[in-house]
């Protein structure tokens, strides 16, 4: 792993870093700092192996997307997890039953056909294909519940020249030109947002915040929303999730009282989960067993109940590391896609672009 100086750390950490960080209360002995991201949900709340062992003793263990995520190779928690932002998939309920799918798509191949026949009624499906979060999120989805991945369980070893990536390159192309709106090469993470709000949109993939802004302005456009699982592939189910993950910076002056306050954050897991509205979602086996705050509550977001069993992060099948978070950092993914989807690439030279962009980054943490 590649070892940041304090002024590097500092730098970076703020703008890209994929955990939050505690700093040093300089001011006063027993003052905590955090530095975090900034939540879409105002409400929310803002070696620790000793804290995981503690909490994953009281909470029945930490679920396998929170070892995906926080746990280093030689299988030692370096972060506190707290909770993840699932991808489900939302969609105008009136307009699937229109074409015989009440209940939505509930695999990526319906969705393609379905998703064709909207978009002949003027009701395309949006998933963005640009420089942004969420586009780096659904493509991993599709990518994986086909049976394809970036790298091995190892860490290590790039897959991406495989059968089942060409399968999924393929299949991606076929739903961007027969279902989805060309817009979306040129998408931000508040374009599904819009298009969904607008009425155009018939299904998108994004986290509940994208409801949650539409039930606020347009009740009735809201009414006609539903929450389903992320759609199934040929080989599983299998959805993208963004973490957030606390630390405990070697330099702390109060590590003692930061490593109290994560521990009494996350195991009062269900009130930020109720103040947020849904949307933090836990990593915790016990509170990811239903009823779930909120979630278990609403009939439509009740879906969202096995969120926790088929979500992993970048790295899968195997842990986060600086390589991997480097390959999404680059929107290698992204950009291999948009070209094949854009017609600058075949098929061949998609997957060498790829592969050779993915072993470029690897190399340099080798």
């Amino acid at each position: 792993m590649t070892t940041l100086s304090r002024r590097q750390f500092l730098t970076t950490a703020a703008a890209a870093a994929p955990h939050v960080w505690i700093q040093p209360g300089w001011a006063q002995a027993k003052e905590v700092r955090v530095l975090a991201w900034t939540h879409f949900v105002p409400a929310a709340l803002l070696d620790v192996q000793d804290v995981c062992d503690r909490l994953g003793k009281k909470h029945g263990g930490f679920t396998p997307l929170a070892e995906n995520y926080c746990k280093t190779a030689g299988g030692k928690f370096h972060s506190v997890p707290d909770f993840f932002i699932d991808f489900p998939g939302l969609y105008r309920k009136d307009l699937w039953g229109e074409i015989g799918m009440p209940n939505g798509p509930d695999s990526w191949e319906d969705l393609r056909t379905g998703g064709a026949k909207l978009k002949a009624k003027g009701f395309p499906v949006g998933i963005g294909l640009a420089h942004h979060d969420d586009s780096r999120a659904s493509w991993r989805a599709i990518m994986w519940s086909y049976g394809a991945s970036e790298v091995a369980r190892d860490g290590k070893t790039v897959t991406y020249n495989s059968r089942e990536m060409r399968e999924a390159l393929k299949f991606n192309k076929a739903l961007y030109k027969e279902a989805m709106t060309p817009e979306v090469l040129a998408w931000d993470d508040a374009s599904n947002n819009r298009f969904l709000a607008s009425g155009r949109g018939s299904w998108v993939h994004n986290p509940i915040s994208a409801y949650r802004s539409i039930e606020g302005q347009n009740k009735e456009l809201a009414d006609k929303i539903f929450v389903q699982l992320s759609p199934k592939g040929p080989a599983t189910r299998r959805s993208f999730a963004n973490c957030r993950a606390y630390g405990v910076t070697k330099f702390s002056r109060n590590a003692d009282a930061a490593k109290g306050f994560l521990e009494a954050l996350v195991d009062n897991y269900r009130e930020g989960a109720r103040a947020s509205t849904g949307y933090n979602m836990p990593f915790l086996k016990s509170y990811a067993r239903p009823p779930l705050p909120i979630i278990s509550e609403d009939p439509k977001l009740k879906p969202l109940e096995q969120d926790a069993e088929y979500h992993f992060t970048t790295g899968h099948p195997g842990q986060l590391t600086p390589a991997a978070d480097e390959v999404y950092q680059q929107f290698v993914m992204v950009d291999a896609l948009a070209q094949f989807c854009a017609d600058k690439l075949d098929l061949e030279q998609a997957v060498k672009w790829g592969e050779e962009k993915i072993k470029a980054v690897h190399a340099k943490f080798a």
